[in-house]
């Protein structure tokens, strides 16, 4: 295997876990791996079909999602196929998500879709610098507190 292409898969194998950690971050409220994935600020998709974007400081976006994510009783983020585009020093991971969010040990409520992750190397890892989720599936109550959650966070944005 030629350097380039060992490097290719060092690199992906990279991006997935900082989308793995994007994750787990959340579900084990381990907010600490989003001070390191995040760079500061970092940029939002607020509708995958406009593409417009705000900046967020990482500490107050931090903050803000932990808000929320604590609310629940508990979350899942499970995470398939990823779509790793590499250009240099930037890259584009388009992972699948089945987002759930326990409002108690049985009742949840289901969005089904994709996250895309704009990442830029730095000296120390990969990080995220922009990223968004486009929801393809989702049940009346996850809408319904996605609608929620979405107001507090262009609240925060203004």
């Amino acid at each position: 295997m030629e350097q380039n292409q060992l490097q290719l898969v060092l690199d992906k194998i990279a991006i997935q876990e900082t989308a793995v950690r994007y994750a787990a971050g959340a579900d084990q409220r381990r907010w600490e791996l989003w001070e390191q994935i995040f760079t500061d600020p970092i940029e939002l998709f607020l509708s995958p079909r406009s593409q417009e974007t705000r900046k967020i400081s990482r500490a107050k976006w931090i903050e803000l999602e932990k808000s929320i994510v604590e609310s629940y009783a508990a979350t899942q983020h499970s995470l398939s196929n990823f779509l790793i585009d590499i250009d240099g020093d930037k890259a584009v991971c388009q992972v699948n998500v089945q987002a759930r969010h326990f409002v108690k040990d049985t009742e949840s409520h289901d969005g089904y879709g994709y996250y895309t992750f704009h990442l830029i190397r730095t000296a120390q890892r990969w990080k995220i610098n922009k990223y968004g989720i486009t929801l393809r599936a989702q049940d009346s109550n996850h809408r319904d507190n996605l609608r929620r959650t979405m107001k507090i966070v262009m609240e925060n944005l203004q």
